[in-house]
C-alpha cells in the first residue's frame, strides 16, 4: 500500500500544470488536519485516518508534483524538516537514494552549510546530473525531488540565527521558496494531543504564544517555538 490523498488522482493530472493548480488539488485539510487515506493497489480507498499539518503543507506537496525544487525556512520547531518525509510518504516516493532511484533528498540546515558546498549542488539541480567522489556520474531521476530547509533567507545571519551563512547568489534561484512560520492552530491542536483537551493546555499555549508575539514585536531575539508549548 502507499499513502496519498483522496484526491491522489487529481494530484497525477496536476503535475504538469501550474503550483498553484496542483496546490488546489491537494487542500483538503481544515484547521490544520489533513485528511489521508490509504490506497489499495487497485485504487480503491480505505482506512481513512487523519494527521496533523503545518499550513504550508499542501503547498509544499504542491511544489513536490510540479518536481519544483523547495527551501522552506523560518523559525526553529515550526515541522520544517518533519514535513520532508510527509511529503515523500504522501507521493509514494522513498526518502532516501533520491537521486538515482528516484525519491525525496531533505538538504536539512542549509543556510549552515559551507557555501561553496551548496554551490557545487547547484550542478545537480539544474543540469539533471552529479558527480559523486566515487567517481560515478549519476543521472538525476525524473522523481528526484529536493526539500531543503533553513532559519534564513538565505542572505546571512540574523539577530536570532547568528552563525547562519550568506549564500552565493546562483543558489537561491534553484528553489521556490516558503516561509514557514509558526502555525498557531497546529500548535494549539498538537499540544492537546500530547497535553490533553483541557483549560490547562488552551491556556498554557496561548501564553506561549503571546509570549512569542510580544518578543517579536519588541525586536527581541528570543527562540520561543512550539516545543514549548508540545
Amino acid at each position: 500500500t502507499s499513502t496519498a490523498f483522496a484526491l491522489r488522482g487529481e494530484i497525477a493530472r496536476a503535475a504538469g500544470e501550474a503550483v498553484a493548480d496542483a496546490k488546489a488539488a491537494v487542500e483538503g485539510r481544515l484547521g490544520g488536519v489533513v485528511q489521508i487515506q490509504r490506497q489499495k493497489a487497485d485504487g480503491n480507498f480505505h482506512e481513512v485516518t487523519t494527521q496533523l499539518a503545518h499550513r504550508m503543507y499542501a503547498e509544499m506537496v504542491a511544489l513536490a508534483v510540479a518536481r519544483q525544487n523547495t527551501y522552506a525556512y523560518g523559525p526553529s520547531g515550526t515541522g520544517k524538516t518533519h514535513a520532508a518525509p510527509m511529503v515523500a510518504e504522501e507521493l509514494g516516493l522513498p526518502f532516501y537514494k533520491a537521486m538515482k532511484h528516484g525519491g525525496v533528498l531533505l538538504f536539512d540546515e542549509l543556510d549552515n552549510s559551507d557555501p561553496s558546498a551548496v554551490v557545487c549542488f547547484n550542478v545537480a539541480l539544474s543540469n539533471g546530473w552529479f558527480q559523486f567522489p566515487n567517481g560515478e556520474r549519476v543521472k538525476a531521476h525524473e522523481d528526484f525531488i529536493v526539500i531543503a530547509c533553513g532559519n534564513t533567507d538565505m542572505r546571512g545571519q540574523s539577530s536570532a540565527f547568528n552563525a547562519r551563512r550568506k549564500m552565493d547568489g546562483s543558489v537561491p534561484a534553484r528553489y521556490c521558496f516558503q516561509y514557514w512560520g509558526y502555525d498557531n492552530d497546529l500548535e494549539l491542536a498538537l499540544s492537546k494531543q500530547s497535553g490533553g483537551d483541557n483549560r490547562g493546555t488552551t491556556n498554557w499555549v496561548s501564553r506561549v504564544q503571546s509570549l512569542r508575539a510580544a518578543a517579536e514585536e519588541v525586536g527581541v531575539p528570543m527562540n520561543i517555538s512550539q516545543r514549548s508549548s508540545i
